[in-house]
């Protein structure tokens, strides 16, 4: 069983071991046997290198002390906890079905099943509040749809992993650590400023996740932490009928209050939040066609029901992955895999890949760029030959450490199905299934770092970049890192106009077409930064 560490019939703490069900970053979640009772239980290790943080252990402790206080239909009940070969567990209730997660990845819902769920939720949530438990992690994988229990009933709904959830009498030292362990796309605006939160923190969580479900995206996808967070904080609140045409205004209003930046703005209960986006809807009798999945672009100004969009193919991501360490390459493997994604294949050296690439023809092959025998430029001559021979195969890099030089001849075959990755961003999984998604669809993934590194690195002769005045580096390094014209705005305390003479002016002189783009268009810029001879002069349109 790849990534668990119990066989199915290994017995841990008097509990027998079915099948693995999952892998997490705290721990393992098989199904097991209860000891004494004719039962079945979910049951959740500690990973064995995490029992020595004292952090940890004791938010893990603490979720089955915090859940096993609340009795709901709605949350999934906690059974036992416990240290076994000093390894921490707990068992809990198992519920056959899926997650809303894997539901919404290829569909968005009919707005009456998104709304039944959001209810089911938030009789939870406000019952949890109730006895003094804030969850701090309401997203589509937390909730839990049950098989019906007898035929003619509906599914159950049930909100899982108070892991992270925060009595009101919690302890200060788990607090001191700082340490932001909320999903970042649903987190709300305290949770990102390390504020005080309340029952108000979850009902957002809760309004971006039924954003997500009528939209098939987030509110703030964002193609990094930095832009997903600018826009918790300071993007408006886009407008889910720009996505899902159909949606009457009355429902963009409930949302727009439960999205509100400060909390005091926000519904006072989950339901009541619920409950105005059901009248909403029944008022004005809205379309009901469900559209295929729609992720939208990245860019923050999504208020515009013009904005960009783009359709993925419907079927689970191929990808092949190439890394030297079995270790990384594994435990890539196991997140890839955990997401939904098909890893078709896996290759230590250059030469396995290829063949893999030939036999398999993956949505993305992911190239560590120093592989044996040499660790020097077999991954990027692999991944110039993938470009070349096998071109509805996408490239994501990964590396230690930014090599301009390696990639900068990659851009010179153009941007498109490109991402470059630094190893460590794989820690967040969302950044990194994102910038795979981009790469299947013929986009591009470029790494803030490598980007900045290419907007300011010394040179010689002349560029097109060497017209660009300093402040309007700084805008092309955000427009880069898919920053929004507000986000920009935000960051250099400069006026959204400023802004978009700033973008204008770059797009003149590095002689690129003036009218924005979506954030594709800055990823077409950097093959214009290696060495150039001198633009021809024309005259400067009127700012």
């Amino acid at each position: 069983m790849g990534g668990y560490d119990l066989s199915p019939g290994a017995v841990f703490a008097g509990y027998t071991i079915e099948n693995g069900i999952g892998v997490g970053g705290m721990g393992s979640v098989y199904v097991a046997r209860h000891p004494n009772l004719p039962r079945r239980v979910a049951l959740k290790l500690l990973h064995k290198n995490l029992t020595s943080d004292d952090y940890v252990r004791a938010r893990f402790e603490f979720e089955a002390d915090h859940a096993a206080r609340l009795e709901h239909p709605n949350i999934v009940a906690v059974y036992d906890r416990g240290r076994h070969r000093n390894q921490l567990w707990i068992s809990m209730q198992y519920v056959a079905g899926t997650d809303v997660a894997q539901l919404v990845r290829d569909q968005v819902l009919p707005p009456d099943r998104a709304l039944h769920i959001a209810y089911e939720v938030a009789r939870g949530l406000d019952y949890a509040h109730s006895a003094g438990v804030f969850h701090r992690d309401v997203k589509p994988a937390n909730i839990l749809l049950a098989d019906a229990p007898y035929p003619g009933e509906s599914e159950r709904v049930l909100l899982t992993d108070f892991g992270i959830a925060k009595a009101l009498d919690d302890t200060v030292h788990l607090t001191e650590t700082g340490m932001l362990v909320a999903t970042l796309r649903y987190a709300a605006p305290e949770q990102i400023d390390g504020a005080e939160v309340d029952h108000r923190t979850d009902q957002y969580s809760l309004a971006c996740t039924l954003f997500h479900l009528v939209t098939g995206a987030p509110p703030y996808p964002g193609p990094n932490p930095s832009a997903i967070m600018n826009g918790h904080l300071n993007a408006p609140v886009p407008r889910a009928s720009a996505f899902r045409p159909g949606l009457p205004a009355a429902f963009d209003q409930v949302l727009a209050k439960g999205l509100a930046k400060k909390r005091a703005d926000r519904y006072d209960s989950c339901v009541d939040m619920v409950d105005a986006a059901r009248a909403a809807l029944a008022a004005a009798e809205p379309d009901q066609t469900v559209p295929h999945r729609v992720p939208r672009t990245f860019d923050l100004d999504a208020t515009d029901p013009d904005v960009t969009a783009f359709a993925p193919n419907s079927q689970a991501l191929r990808v092949v992955l190439t890394d030297d360490s079995v270790l990384l390459r594994e435990g890539i493997a196991r997140l890839l895999q955990d997401e939904g994604i098909d890893v078709v294949g896996q290759a230590g050296d250059a030469t396995a890949l290829l063949e893999l690439v030939a036999e398999h023809r993956p949505d993305v092959a992911v190239v560590d760029i120093r592989m044996p025998p040499t660790h020097t430029v077999e991954g990027i001559e692999a991944a110039i030959t993938i470009r070349r021979d096998y071109p509805d195969t996408g490239v994501l890099l990964l590396s230690q450490y930014v090599e301009t030089e390696n990639v900068m001849n990659l851009l010179d075959g153009g941007a498109g199905s490109l991402g470059y990755l630094l190893k460590d961003r794989v820690a967040d999984v969302d950044e990194f299934v994102d910038a795979l998604n981009r790469v299947a669809d013929g986009g591009s993934a470029i790494d803030p770092d490598l980007v900045g590194r290419l907007v300011s690195r010394p040179h010689r002769g002349h560029r097109p970049l060497d017209e660009l005045s300093a402040r309007e580096r700084e805008v092309l390094q955000l427009m880069a890192e898919g920053r929004s014209n507000k986000a920009i705005s935000a960051s250099l305390f400069l006026g959204e106009r400023t802004v978009e003479a700033h973008v204008r002016s770059i797009f003149v002189k590095l002689e690129l077409a003036p009218e924005p783009e979506d954030h594709r268009r800055v990823l077409a810029v950097l093959t214009h930064l290696r060495a150039a001879p001198p633009p021809v002069s024309r005259p400067h349109p009127d700012l």
